[in-house]
């Protein structure tokens, strides 16, 4: 499992993007998005005030039921980014969000992206959505289908506005979309 989990992680920043099957399940697919998540939280630069000190955690909040397998969650929770352990979060919409580094917006969570975003400006936050224009609606990081592959599209400026640096390694297996 843990070398299999391994290898898939390090597929998402090999390739431009991931075959997915024709017919995947929902199983499947969101164990790909959040290799994806993890992927995305190493290829990112927090600004300096994003954690309350260098041992803190790196937040992966979930906003609404958690569509992630808590195997994947606690496998991740086992590693670190810098010195901050992983931590995976499920909150409701209208919590306090100011702890999260990197947000996921499943689909039934999309009507709440306006307060979110309001709630987390200038935090340092990366949003991540997979709700169709998530990206051009002012969240940072939005996966898309396209055709049989799952990829992701940021917004650069919703990334500036957090002040948060995204890797230009990361960048380059991106399609970059405006608001």
């Amino acid at each position: 499992m843990a070398a299999a989990t391994a290898l898939l992680l390090c597929s998402t920043l090999l390739g431009s993007s991931l075959a997915v099957q024709a017919q995947i399940s929902s199983s499947e697919e969101y164990r790909l998005k959040f290799a994806f998540l993890y992927n995305f939280a190493r290829f990112v630069d927090w600004p300096a005030d994003a954690f309350s000190s260098p041992q803190a955690p790196l937040n992966i909040c979930i906003i609404g039921r958690d569509p992630f397998d808590s195997d994947l969650e606690q496998e991740i929770a086992e590693r670190t980014i810098s010195g901050h352990p992983y931590v995976t979060r499920t909150l409701q919409a209208n919590a306090d969000l100011g702890a999260c580094h990197l947000i996921f917006l499943p689909a039934a969570s999309d009507s709440s992206l306006p307060a979110i975003l309001r709630q987390v400006a200038a935090s340092g936050a990366i949003t991540v959505g997979e709700s169709a224009g998530f990206a051009s609606r002012g969240g940072t990081v939005n996966f898309v289908l396209e055709g049989t592959r799952l990829r992701f599209e940021v917004n650069l400026e919703a990334s500036q506005r957090a002040r948060s640096r995204i890797s230009s390694r990361l960048l380059s297996l991106a399609k970059i979309v405006r608001q």
